[in-house]
């Protein structure tokens, strides 16, 4: 079987559905996906907490009774980078971040469910 050039496999009049429908349902899927934010397509919240050397602070749940089981750290100052999951359990109403560092430390947190 030969193989056709891309144009010999767009011009055809059988294959109308590649040049218009296909094209346009993959751009609606590529405007799709640069929409997503991890905000808005999971259940989650943002936080940003200050903690003091050698603490532990509890940082109220916002995800209606269920345990976040990720978290990322978005931004912080130069003490976040020592900050740590607490030696407190999480739960449905509280999470736990400790800073094991010898410096304040202000951080942004995403908790994903």
């Amino acid at each position: 079987m030969k193989i056709g050039t891309l144009k010999e496999y767009h011009d055809g009049p059988e294959n109308e559905y590649l040049r218009v429908d296909l094209s346009k349902a993959l751009r609606d899927i590529a405007l799709m996906f640069s929409n997503l934010d991890l905000i808005d397509n999971f259940n989650s919240f943002v936080s940003t907490v200050a903690i003091k050397a050698g603490a532990e602070v509890a940082i109220r749940n916002q995800l209606r009774n269920k345990t976040p089981r990720y978290r990322v750290f978005l931004k912080g100052d130069e003490g976040s980078k020592d900050v740590v999951d607490g030696d407190t359990a999480w739960s449905p109403t509280f999470l736990y971040l400790k800073n094991t560092g010898l410096v304040d430390a202000t951080l942004t947190v995403l908790f994903i469910e």
